[in-house]
């Protein structure tokens, strides 16, 4: 979007120019420096709480033509900011995902993550119906996003537009590969933000579940916050390894043999799966983990209902057959193209160009 406009970034963080970026920076009044989990967990939620935050929205939307909200919670707050100002650019929405129908599939059985999900349940539902229906417009990652938000709050399908998570593909065509002894086994590898409960169960499923039944495989876990449960039992699993927050996650991705996604419950699009494809690596996942990408079984990787016995031989099937693993990675890389961020920046700019006039 930056080669066609002037885009300012308001986040919590420091202010920076990266580029032709400028990010401006509020600061939050609440210190989340010792749980950073409740961090990750709270924030999105709460980030109207903090006064620097409207201090900081009215200083920049004076000259603002359209202004982006991330996600349902932060929609409201800068409506008001607007109504106070008596300043009127569009308001557009990005919804990552359904927020509601995400934070439902998170609902399984007695645990605590149930819990929670259960009792912000309302709350989300609330924000979210007033959110989209005060938007001027609403993006959504995928068709399948468009139908549930259609059908949950009664939306027009006037009003929203599906503009697809993409990424950058010279990142991973310019990324080296990796040279580690861990490399040197078969290697299964798995990535995501560990405090993210969709991608936390799938890491549990390969050390519960895959890594047992496939003692020849190594198994690599990479993303930012895992628990201490769970670091404790990929230690006594002699097959698992855990990278952590990955500089190079390109050149990891590219230096593994398969790449899975064992993904259960959640919404929105799985960037992952759409990096595994980037790469041109061979992709083992669920159906779940592919929604709203244009991606077919057997011709795109090879997909499943669930992660079981079929998921495992799937896995086996690929590692013993190069000519599948290379035409599953090539017919993947050829779909990733669609999804690179210059062919998307030029959409969504287009589509500002016509809300705008």
């Amino acid at each position: 979007m930056s080669r066609y406009a002037s885009i300012e970034i308001i986040h919590q963080g420091s202010d920076a120019c990266v580029e032709h970026l400028k990010f401006i920076g509020y600061k939050s009044k609440f210190n989340f420096t010792k749980s950073h989990w409740i961090s990750i967990a709270v924030k999105p939620y709460v980030s109207y709480a903090f006064p620097d935050f409207y201090r900081v929205v009215k200083e920049v939307i004076d000259d603002a033509d359209v202004v982006q909200v991330e996600q349902p919670y932060l929609l409201m707050p800068t409506l008001m900011v607007m109504e106070t100002l008596n300043k009127n650019p569009f308001v557009v929405l990005d919804e990552h995902n359904v927020d509601f129908m995400a934070i439902k599939s998170k609902i399984n059985g007695i645990s605590i993550n149930s819990f929670l999900a259960a009792v912000t349940l309302p709350y989300v539902f609330l924000s979210e119906n007033l959110a989209v229906k005060n938007a001027d417009l609403i993006l959504c990652v995928s068709y399948e996003d468009q139908k549930l938000l259609m059908k949950v709050y009664g939306i027009t399908e006037s009003k929203l537009y599906v503009v697809p998570n993409g990424l950058n593909l010279s990142k991973f065509e310019k990324a080296p590969l990796v040279n580690n002894p861990i490399l040197e086994n078969n290697t299964v590898f798995f990535h995501g933000t560990l405090s993210w409960y969709p991608n936390l169960e799938a890491a549990n499923i390969i050390v519960d579940y895959l890594a047992p039944k496939m003692p020849d495989v190594t198994f690599l876990i990479a993303g930012s916050n895992p628990p201490a449960s769970l670091i404790k039992k990929i230690n006594k699993t002699k097959n698992v390894k855990y990278l952590g927050f990955l500089n190079n996650l390109e050149g990891w991705i590219k230096s593994s043999n398969v790449c899975i996604a064992p993904i259960l419950r959640g919404g929105g699009t799985k960037l992952k799966v759409l990096e595994y494809a980037a790469a041109g690596k061979p992709i083992i996942a669920t159906y779940k983990s592919v929604e709203g990408f244009e991606m077919e079984n057997e011709i795109h990787g090879l997909f499943y209902g669930d992660v079981n016995d079929d998921f495992i031989r799937g896995i086996k099937q690929v590692l013993k057959n190069d000519q599948l693993a290379e035409e599953l990675g090539r017919n993947a890389r050829k779909l990733a193209e669609k999804y690179d961020w210059n062919v998307i920046g030029k959409k969504l700019y287009e589509a500002y160009l016509k809300l705008i006039g």
